[in-house]
């Protein structure tokens, strides 16, 4: 699934969840606002 992450300078860099990746640590990271999940990839996620 793709998303965006910001950086802590600020900039949003393209990236994929890893397999590694957990949802709740994905959730966590959504509620930050350290990364941002095109719509179309959100369900299920929320």
């Amino acid at each position: 699934m793709p998303y965006w992450i910001r950086t802590k300078e600020g900039v949003m860099w393209f990236e994929f969840v890893r397999a590694e990746t957990s949802k709740e640590d994905l959730l966590a990271m959504i509620k930050q606002g350290i990364i941002y999940i095109l719509e179309r990839h959100r369900k299920g996620y929320e």
